[in-house]
């Protein structure tokens, strides 16, 4: 039915053109579907065409047939200049680049941490690590480009893939769901990191304490796009996209709370790396506009200790006029996802 319905539609292509028709065909590197409505038509056609050769090489198949119906009289003949005019340079210019209007920024892409073979997430020496211009007019070596093999951020996926589905299953059927989905998603990882993936994410979504953050008043992986304007009421605005991890509306207060698998966790939130306030400061101005006049909280749920670390405002009031620094061109973070 589909083939039938597909070749309807090139019939009615083929029908509606009065005087003439044109068909053409786009060439890329795969080789031509032996069904596409080109080779259709080529090949209906073959031994009724003739090649035409232009004054520039290129030729054609044509299939011209005498006009059966009578010529309908000419209603207006133009009476202006019919010439072509010549082509103005700026066809054959490069089109400028447009002015910025914002300053773009993709706060989860800002965690400076790698990954060992086995996956564990480890600190990078430097919090950020950029490319910037010193005094002398000389560029100071950035930190080179950390190599993918494919391990680099699987603990962190499947982490969070976990916790966003399993909530959705009867919860007997946890721990059976989480070894079938990291035997296959995860076999990359050693066995013993699976398990100790499965039992953490685990222990996280039974701790009493996080009921409501992973009930039905709370969303996960929740996609964002915002345009904040810059707080000097100058300058361009910060374009932000990202994912929370998860967002729970308890009807008077938004909390967001983002999720980290670091090893060996900060055990209080002054020793919490800049990067990942950046990331939640993004986040809260972001959503302050879309709940005005709630307040929105920020937390970081560590999984290797199933602590929920709420984050002072203080902290993020203090990263927050900074934001429009790391959304700057010039500032060359090198982005990880987390």
């Amino acid at each position: 039915r589909e083939t039938e319905e597909y070749h309807r539609l090139l019939y009615v292509a083929l029908t509606r053109p009065r005087d003439r028709l044109y068909i053409a065909g786009a060439q890329s590197a795969k080789a031509i579907p032996a069904d596409c409505w080109y080779e259709l038509v080529t090949q209906a056609l073959a031994g009724h065409t003739e090649t035409v050769t232009f004054a520039d090489g290129q030729t054609v198949r044509r299939l011209a047939v005498a006009q059966t119906a009578a010529a309908e009289p000419e209603k207006k003949r133009a009476t202006h200049d019919t010439t072509a005019a010549p082509v103005p340079p700026w066809m054959s210019a490069r089109a400028p680049r447009e002015t910025q209007a914002a300053l773009p920024l993709a706060p989860s892409r800002l965690a400076p941490y790698d990954f060992d073979d086995a996956g564990e997430p480890m600190a990078h020496p430097a919090e950020f690590v950029s490319a910037q211009t010193a005094d002398d007019g000389q560029t100071e070596a950035a930190a080179p480009d950390l190599a993918s093999d494919g391990t680099r951020f699987l603990r962190g996926t499947l982490t969070h893939a976990l916790l966003q589905h399993l909530p959705a299953l009867a919860h007997p059927g946890w721990p059976k769901a989480a070894a079938a989905f990291l035997d296959s998603r995860g076999a990359a990882l050693a066995a013993n990191v699976r398990r100790q993936i499965a039992a953490e994410t685990i222990a996280v979504l039974t701790e009493p304490e996080f009921a409501a953050l992973f009930g039905p008043a709370s969303l996960a992986e929740v996609p964002i796009v915002a345009e904040l304007p810059h707080p000097s009421g100058r300058g361009a605005a910060l374009k932000l996209t990202g994912q929370i991890d998860r967002l729970v509306d308890t009807g008077h207060e938004i909390l967001i709370v983002d999720y980290k698998t670091n090893r060996t966790p900060p055990t209080t939130a002054a020793d919490i790396p800049q990067a990942y306030l950046v990331q939640l400061a993004a986040y809260q101005l972001a959503l302050a506009r879309i709940y005005p006049g709630r307040p929105v909280r920020t937390a970081l749920l560590w999984t290797q200790t199933s602590c929920l670390m709420p984050v002072p405002q203080a902290l993020l009031d203090s990263i927050s006029s900074q934001l429009w620094k790391f959304g700057t061109p010039a500032l060359d973070v090198v982005g990880l996802p987390t």
